[in-house]
């Protein structure tokens, strides 16, 4: 106050004494002196506002000095690990954005709970604190929770804590956030925002100047957050799962199991949380092994009470990302619940809402904004895919147990979503069957007419394959899951429309499992056809496979049932199945059932299936070395095929003519043959067959002695053999790479060949093929035995 009343004083004085020295009473000498008296006074006044002026300054920069520097970062995790591609992409972009000097960076991590949002941040923000020494600011905003906190009360107290008195912060949002703005200017400071809930929550607490940054985690997309850039964690992968293990347990305990340790992470879905709460009960317990508590929670029938340790479970942080959800949203996770699928394409989303499109859309954009479910891409077919993992199915199997409408809500569910791939798949097989490289002869199931229509377009046999090709795995899971739970018109729909994939793709082991299923669902109808076309159909697949004692049972007893119940276009397949089953061993039990067939489908006047059987007969006269009798039944056979366009019986017939002339030793004509049915199988996209005419081509290299030939041919055909699996073929394959590799001087080669073919052989105790192997196997072992004398001596 006195400093005021000086310069007051001095101003008075200085202006009083100016107009006097301008004064015509007063001498010149007087006003001279009065002057300059008046410019001291003024000079003085100036001398002492410009003291004071830097003195204010000085105040308001020793206060804005003053403001306490916040280092508020939680403790990092000693023992976090893993996360090492999103740890060194945060941490560079957050200490390169103050240097950039364009906007405020604002980075968010999201993922669903317990996936490790707030671990990473605060691992990241320790790593680059040193980057921002004007502080570090962490807030726990408690998004997900009840209590989630109001950005008001938030910047109150970052503002009391900035240094700002208690009288002096402002009462609006509005000028709380823009005096917060105001102290944080150009200061290098890092804001954590942990658990954000919303855009609301916040917006008001971004700083104004890039020399600060904020990092956010949420499990909320906050899309309406300008230039945010978006960090979405999945769950870990298998090493990162194992080595957090590591950190928590110890390497050596970890390292001793490692089949276990591999199964336990996968039971906890490589999800973070799950993982330190495993972790953590096995270093509270360490008289347990890796494997007893794998053991212990697969005998649990569900998983996520299991995960619970103190304040953490996997129960509540799902529970919190479930309660927000609206009423049609909570429906449609429990509707999946009810399905054993692991991956959902859109149309199932739009098939389960009971609501309208939109709603349908609105709900399943809930379930991925609460982190729910999760976008996996576009499929092959260009439907959006959708997924979570096996403690999310878990959950939400739970939702749809507690429901009061359970049962009802499952029977719904399981009746639209079958009923839609049993209708899907019904249509792609009317495309698979149309464009296959094959006319297929056997006996097809009557399918009902009134089934619901394709949930997907499907316009073209490649399309209809490769629908087939994506949706695989649920197919198989929802047929089986169907057949449990009484839906057994879809199960036989699906099992057969499947079955000319499976074929076509040399699926054995997928077909296998529909056509069980297919069985036990026809049996439980009392539905006698399918009943005898599913055992028949599971009769193949084991022959295919080299399970020939199973297939035959099967095939008998496919024929009685089909016999009883007058199915003929069953029994006839059935006896050139059994047929083809004798022909592997004794080729003169093969004869009276292909003969049977034969008569049958004359009978119903099947002229296409009669050239089937009538080719198998030719090829069987063949092998009983009545070349000329195998030849006049293939002339009989030939122009059918043609007639009918079935180009693939035409080439498959051609193999076997083409192993006639062989053994007439025409061997030019026989090479051509093979080399045409060749072309066609693979024009046709039939590798299996097409490895199959290799094999008659290189027996054919090398009956004429041509060894060299023979070895390229079978080098292209065995690993396909391989690869679905044709133990007979493979073992026919081996016998000719013996006789190749014999006639090229390699005995030893020659004999682990024929060796290798041997027990195939005897299994099926076919005796041509033994009398013509045995000598060979023995002329190898002396070869190699006087070899060995010669060096002896």
């Amino acid at each position: 106050m006195l400093r005021f009343v000086a310069i007051a004083v001095f101003a008075g004085a200085g202006a009083y004494l100016s107009l006097f020295s301008e004064s015509d009473a007063l001498s010149t000498e007087t006003r001279i002196v009065l002057g300059v008296v008046a410019a001291l006074v003024v000079g003085l006044l100036t001398s002492i506002q410009v003291v004071l002026s830097l003195e204010a300054r000085g105040t308001a920069m020793n206060a804005s000095s003053r403001r306490p520097t916040l280092n508020q970062l939680p403790r990092d995790l000693l023992d976090f690990t893993g996360r090492s591609h999103e740890v060194g992409l945060l941490s560079r972009t957050l200490v390169r954005a103050p240097k950039s000097g364009k906007a405020v960076l604002v980075t968010a991590i999201s993922g669903q709970g317990g996936i490790g949002k707030t671990a990473l941040a605060i691992h990241v923000a320790h790593q680059v604190a040193y980057s921002f020494p004007d502080g570090q600011i962490y807030v726990n905003l408690r998004g997900p929770e009840a209590e989630a906190l109001d950005p008001y009360e938030v910047l109150g107290a970052l503002l009391r804590e900035l240094g700002v008195a208690p009288d002096a912060v402002p009462i609006s949002l509005d000028d709380r956030s823009r005096l917060f703005r105001s102290i944080l200017g150009r200061r290098h400071i890092l804001i954590l925002l942990d658990n954000a809930q919303s855009e609301a929550q916040v917006q008001p607490l971004l700083p104004g100047e890039s020399t600060s940054v904020v990092l956010i985690t949420s499990r909320a997309r906050l899309a309406a957050v300008d230039g945010i850039t978006r960090l979405r964690l999945d769950v870990m992968a298998q090493d990162e799962s194992i080595e957090l293990l590591r950190e928590i347990v110890g390497r050596e305990r970890i390292d001793r199991e490692a089949d276990a340790t591999k199964k336990l992470v996968e039971l906890a879905s490589y999800l973070p949380l799950a993982i330190r709460i495993l972790g953590a009960r096995l270093a509270a317990n360490t008289h347990w092994s890796v494997h007893e508590l794998v053991q212990r929670l697969l005998k649990q029938q569900t998983l996520l009470p299991e995960l619970s340790n103190g304040k953490r479970a996997i129960r509540s942080t799902l529970e919190i990302s479930y309660v927000a959800l609206s009423e049609q949203a909570s429906l449609l996770f429990a509707s999946l619940g009810a399905l054993n699928i692991k991956t959902f394409p859109d149309w199932i989303f739009e098939l389960l809402d009971t609501d309208e499109l939109h709603a349908t859309r609105t709900s399943h954009g809930e379930l991925l904004e609460q982190e729910l479910a999760e976008f996996l891409g576009p499929d092959p077919i260009g439907s959006s895919r959708y997924g979570y993992h096996d403690l999310l199915r878990e959950f939400s199997q739970e939702k749809l147990a507690a429901r009061p409408d359970s049962a009802a809500v499952t029977a719904a569910t399981l009746e639209k979503v079958g009923g839609a791939y049993a209708a899907t798949a019904r249509a792609a097989d009317s495309w698979i069957r149309h464009g296959a490289p094959r006319h297929n002869i056997f006996p097809a199931l009557r399918l009902p007419d009134d089934q619901q229509p394709s949930a997907v377009a499907l316009d073209s046999t490649a399309k209809a394959t490769l629908w087939c090709e994506t949706e695989l795995p649920s197919l198989l899971l929802i047929t089986n899951q169907m057949l449990l739970d009484g839906h057994l018109e879809h199960v036989t729909t699906l099992a057969f429309s499947l079955s000319a994939f499976c074929e076509e793709r040399s699926y054995w082991r997928e077909w296998e499992s529909l056509a069980k299923c297919g069985m036990s669902a026809a049996s439980a109808l009392d539905d006698a056809a399918a009943h005898s076309l599913f055992l028949f159909q599971l009769g193949r697949v084991h022959h295919l496979l080299g399970a020939w004692s199973d297939s035959m049972s099967e095939f008998e007893q496919a024929h009685a049932l089909a016999n009883q119940h007058g199915l003929r276009s069953i029994e006839a397949a059935c006896l050139c199945a059994i047929g083809k089953v004798h022909q592997l061993g004794t080729h003169d039990a093969t004869i009276p059932f292909f003969e049977q067939a034969r008569a049958i489908y004359a009978e119903i006047s099947d002229d296409h299936a009669w050239a089937y059987v009538t080719a198998n007969l030719a090829d069987i006269y063949h092998l009983k070395l009545e070349s000329h009798r195998s030849l006049r039944e293939f002339d009989l056979c030939m122009p059918i095929f043609r007639r009918h366009g079935d180009d693939w019986w035409e080439a498959n017939a051609g193999i076997w003519i083409g192993d006639v002339h062989r053994d007439l030793e025409d061997y030019a004509t026989a090479i051509a043959q093979l080399d045409a049915s060749l072309a066609t199988m693979r024009r046709l996209g039939d590798q299996r067959r097409a490895a199959v005419a290799l094999v008659h081509l290189a027996r054919a290299h090398a009956d004429s002695g041509d060894g060299h030939s023979a070895m390229g041919a079978l080098g292209t055909a065995i690993p396909v053999l391989d690869r679905v699996s044709d133990r007979w073929w493979k073992a026919m394959a081996m016998i000719e790479m013996g006789k190749a590799q014999w006639l090229l001087r390699k005995p030893a080669e020659a004999l682990a060949s024929w060796n290798q073919a041997l027990s195939v052989v005897k299994e099926r105790k076919n005796s041509n093929i033994l009398n013509d192997l045995m000598p060979r196997v023995e002329a190898a072992k002396s070869a190699l035995g006087h070899s060995h004398g010669k060096r002896g001596s």
